[in-house]
């Protein structure tokens, strides 16, 4: 096991390698006085306070959960690999600017908050359990995915006041449920593969549905006056099932739904 009981500072790469079952807990601040220039961390679970990294972070863990205690600062790419574990990085004040990846396996939920941040997503393989994702932006970056094992729970997407463009070749194998506000659009494309699209709640963006797989809609998908468009064929799988442009009556006429394939 590597423990820090206090702060750890300096324009200094560390690495730290407990090997497959040694826990690394950062338990003081780290970089709060003087940001590293990137962390690198090999352990069987790791767990840190509040990190200031001015470069890359990298964090692999083998026989345990992926966790914080306070926010991350991180100015650079960040990877976060579980294992067969839960990853939870659910501060709301974190602020990861480069792009992010994540992968675990098994029935563990992965949890990601940017809070009032933009957050980019690089290549997220993740497992069956559920998967949680929150910033006031999110996008992917060219050539990553977001890809769930078979049978996985349900994805959301809560983009706050900005933009959710997830209009690369996904493959979600659980209900996937978007949020967003204002007049930003909003993108989802799982590909070849069929998806399940459940309550949605938008903002007066456009919102496209992409891809060439079948849509079921298990929930309602609102928006506050943005256009729909859905491609391929979509079945009604709910029976409260609805789509509503009209912002709950907020606007006098609702935009255009557009339907790409067959409705069943």
């Amino acid at each position: 096991a590597i423990t820090f009981g206090g702060a750890v500072n300096g324009v200094a790469t560390l690495t730290l390698n407990a090997g497959t079952g040694g826990a690394v807990a950062l338990d003081g601040a780290v970089g709060s006085t003087t940001a590293l220039t990137g962390l690198t961390v090999t352990g069987g679970s790791f767990s840190a306070q509040a990190l200031n990294i001015d470069g890359d972070l990298n964090v692999t863990t083998s026989a345990g959960d992926i966790a914080q205690g306070d926010a991350f600062t991180v100015t650079g790419a960040s990877s976060f690999d579980a294992g067969a574990h839960a990853i939870t990085l659910g501060n709301t004040g974190n602020n990861f600017t480069g792009a992010v990846s994540l992968a675990n396996s098994g029935g563990h939920n992965v949890t990601l908050d940017n809070g009032t941040h933009a957050l980019v997503l690089g290549d997220v393989q993740v497992g069956s359990g559920t998967l949680a994702v929150t910033g006031t932006g999110i996008t992917q970056a060219a050539g990553g995915a977001i890809t769930q094992e078979a049978s996985a729970g349900a994805a959301s997407f809560d983009a706050g006041a900005g933009v959710l463009q997830l209009g690369n070749s996904n493959s979600f194998t659980g209900a996937v449920s978007l949020a967003n506000s204002g007049a930003y659009d909003v993108t989802l494309d799982n590909g070849t593969h069929a998806l399940t699209l459940g309550t949605s709640t938008l903002g007066s963006g456009t919102f496209s549905l992409e891809g060439t797989g079948a849509t079921t809609l298990a929930g309602i998908l609102s928006t506050s006056g943005g256009a729909i468009s859905l491609a391929g064929p979509v079945t009604l799988g709910a029976a409260t099932t609805g789509i509503d442009t009209t912002g709950g009556g907020n606007v006098a006429a609702g935009a255009a739904i557009t339907f790409g394939g067959a409705v069943n």
